[in-house]
């Protein structure tokens, strides 16, 4: 039977909303693309940070439903009593769970949380019909838990379009033009997290002003107040090598707001020690901001025009980001991006991707 043919009542499952976060935009994604081909779609989360509406964690709800389709992106316990009870078909929408090991320095309980999570993907498989991984790099971790031919692969649904279409802010850009001598502008876009890798980025940025003394780097994003021990090793960093007034933490920010800050940079830094995706790299592509990257887990398939360093540290960090700024190395990445980011990661083509997959689900 065709999909158009076949309605059915699906529920995504979360553990948040939250307003511009990666798995929001995914879970949000979903629903409008899914309820466009006829489908009742409904998002049910225990706390709801954005504008959309969403139910509460209904168990009676859950087991009228033709579907449940759970995303994972930090541990959930009552997540699995109430698929358990449900009863109900179950795919796994593995967005991937940071280890561990990179929060427990600053926060155990975070630390703890993490590994749970990653741990519950085996309980969890048992209890689904099909995964679908943000990346490849994703999938692999459910080898062997979920059955190969029912693990697909679909990276994570975006508002880049939207970003793409937003003007940018003018009093951002008007405060990044009046920097004196300006001779190139560096950013990081994400959660202020200890896994996205800061410290290399301000090493590299010091070894970089070595030659270039006018260079500064824009770190957009969440800043975690409970994660105060992490921000303060960062700005010792920022004393050690005199950047304080070179390295700005933005904070969030709104989409013209980011949008100036892409405008105004020379390129993305990307030089996380892990990540299940990473959709900045996107951004830039979209965005025809050339990417250095350290491709790490899923970004060697995230950003595959990017800038690599051979070695993982500031001396070959900030010869990348001297690389990336000639105008030959700068035009090849960008054409070569943009084009990759439209063929395999534009909404269209992911859009495509969600229909194909749910008819091979339910035919």
């Amino acid at each position: 039977m065709a999909l158009e043919a076949l309605a059915l009542k699906i529920v995504l499952l979360a553990a948040s909303l939250e307003k511009g976060d990666a798995t929001g935009n995914d879970i949000c994604g979903m629903q409008r693309i899914l309820a466009g081909k006829g489908h009742d779609v409904s998002i049910m989360v225990p706390e709801n940070r954005s504008e959309q509406k969403t139910l509460k964690p209904d168990l009676q709800i859950l087991r009228k439903a033709d579907c449940i389709i759970y995303h994972l992106s930090i541990h959930w316990e009552a997540a699995l009593t109430l698929l358990r009870e449900a009863g109900r078909p179950v795919v796994l929408r593995y967005h991937n769970i940071t280890p561990g090991e990179f929060f427990r320095p600053y926060r155990p309980d975070l630390g703890e949380l993490c590994d749970r999570g990653r741990a519950s993907t085996q309980e969890l498989s048992r209890l689904s019909c099909a995964a679908l991984a943000n990346s490849a790099c994703s999938a692999k971790e459910l080898d062997g838990l979920v059955a190969e031919d029912r693990i697909f692969v679909l990276p994570p649904l975006h508002e880049i379009d939207a970003l793409q279409a937003e003007s940018p802010s003018e009093h951002i850009l008007r405060s990044l033009k009046t920097y004196p001598e300006k001779e190139a502008t560096f950013l990081s876009v994400g959660r202020v997290a200890p896994n996205k890798n800061h410290a290399l980025m301000i090493e590299a940025l010091a070894h970089y002003r070595d030659r270039y003394p006018e260079a500064r780097l824009l770190i957009a994003g969440k800043l975690d107040p409970s994660l105060k021990a992490y921000l303060n090793e960062l700005r010792a960093l920022l004393r050690r090598y005199h950047l304080n007034r070179s390295v700005t933490f933005t904070g969030s920010l709104t989409l013209s707001e980011l949008k100036a800050c892409y405008c105004s940079a020379d390129a993305l830094l990307a030089l996380s020690l892990h990540e299940g995706f990473c959709v900045p790299p996107l951004e830039a592509m979209a965005l025809m901001v050339p990417v250095v990257s350290s491709a790490r887990a899923a970004l060697a398939e995230t950003a595959p025009f990017a800038v690599v360093p051979p070695q993982l540290d500031a001396a070959h960090v900030a010869a990348a980001m001297e690389a990336v700024q000639t105008k030959e190395t700068r035009n090849a990445l960008v054409a070569g991006a943009f084009a990759h980011y439209i063929e395999n990661f534009s909404m269209t083509s992911l859009s495509q991707r969600l229909l194909q997959i749910w008819a091979t689900l339910f035919p």
